[in-house]
């Protein structure tokens, strides 16, 4: 099982934010294949992200154990707003979506796509990317 989690900010760069690129960035929890998913192994792999990218603007995470381990309760599509760890990030966003594993039949409906396309752009948008 590989479970993940898409981290998106706008590089810095000394002509300022206005002018940087988006960056997405696409992680494993998991650098390897787990076979028995336990709670405390995946906090302790979303600690490692969080500190990898602090100063990320958007989380997405795919799957309701991926978003558990990364503290976020809340249902899918729910935006939760935070302050950012870093003076970077002034406010983090973080959403779970369903894991887009082959399993899942959710993302089978087009109806479910046009969601996830119409959140995904207002969540960037809110955060300014």
């Amino acid at each position: 099982m590989r479970s993940g989690v898409a981290v998106a900010s706008r590089a810095r760069a000394s002509s300022g934010p206005r002018i940087a690129p988006t960056v997405l960035v696409f992680e494993n929890l998991y650098d390897h294949r787990v076979s028995n998913w336990e709670k405390s192994s995946a906090r302790l792999q979303a600690d490692k992200l969080l500190v990898k990218y602090g100063n990320a603007s958007i989380w997405i995470l795919l799957g309701r154990r991926v978003a558990d381990a990364f503290g976020h309760s809340l249902p899918f599509f729910e935006v939760q707003r935070s302050q950012g760890l870093t003076m970077k990030a002034r406010m983090v966003l973080r959403m779970a979506l369903p894991h887009t594993s082959g399993r899942n039949r959710y993302w089978n409906d087009p109806k479910n796509i046009a969601r996830a396309k119409r959140v995904l752009k207002d969540l960037m948008r809110v955060a300014g990317l």
